[in-house]
């Protein structure tokens, strides 16, 4: 690690993708995993694959932050606003769909999902100005 911002920048790049990963595993856990037939089931090769295909862009980058290499920085800008938009998507998907098919039965991977979404939202948001301000001396 080249300083504590960046020790800071890549702890946040962890916990921003455990959240996504958070997401991926509560879908399968949710009555979502019913939808149809390519959703993924909890413990099947497919949650596992979209396990590491939502790890992948977030280590990559954030190894070569941790690294020193400052580039990575705005690779995992464009990483983070994907995955922000994703995580948004995700959540008002849920939300719509547990409202209209599923009668809003009270489901507590549901409701975890929906707040897994709203919270990894507002982490992504955080990142860009932890990431990109300068700290005050």
């Amino acid at each position: 690690m080249t300083d504590a911002k960046s020790t800071r920048v890549f702890l946040m790049t962890l916990l921003t993708m455990l959240g996504m990963c958070g997401i991926v595993v509560l879908c399968s856990l949710s009555p979502l995993s019913t939808l149809g037939e390519h959703a993924n089931q909890f413990g099947d090769s497919g949650m596992f694959s979209a396990l590491l295909g939502v790890a992948a862009p977030y280590l990559v980058p954030g190894i070569l932050l941790a690294s020193g290499f400052w580039a990575a920085k705005i690779v995992l800008a464009v990483v983070h606003g994907v995955f922000f938009l994703g995580s948004a998507a995700v959540g008002i998907t849920a939300f719509i769909l547990w409202q209209t098919l599923f009668s809003a039965q009270p489901d507590a991977a549901m409701i975890g999902l929906l707040l897994c979404c709203a919270a990894t939202a507002v982490l992504h948001i955080v990142w860009f100005p932890m990431a990109f301000l300068k700290e005050k001396r």
